[in-house]
């Protein structure tokens, strides 16, 4: 029996190249400015995508996720938060 070919489309680079100038001209112009765009701490992101996922209306995502970063004096990491110790968020 034949092995099924992996399918792999053809890229051509200078047609990424312009779809990715022409996407990031478009966010550039049309992008919201959301807190947890401002930071590369990975944490305050992921926990801003779960209140995305948990708040789909920004009108209460925002608040919900700055609260739930602001606990990260009480919680600073995944680890601490899953104890106990931290109280709710």
């Amino acid at each position: 029996m034949r092995k099924a070919q992996e399918y792999r489309p053809r890229l051509d680079a200078r047609k990424v190249k312009a779809f990715q100038a022409r996407l990031l001209a478009w966010f550039r112009q049309n992008g919201r400015d959301l807190p947890w765009r401002r930071t590369r701490d990975p944490y305050k992101i992921l926990v801003s995508e779960v209140m995305l996922q948990l708040f789909p209306r920004r009108g209460e995502t925002i608040p919900s996720a700055r609260r739930a970063v602001a606990s990260g004096s009480r919680c600073p990491s995944f680890m601490h938060s899953s104890t106990s110790t931290c109280g709710s968020m």
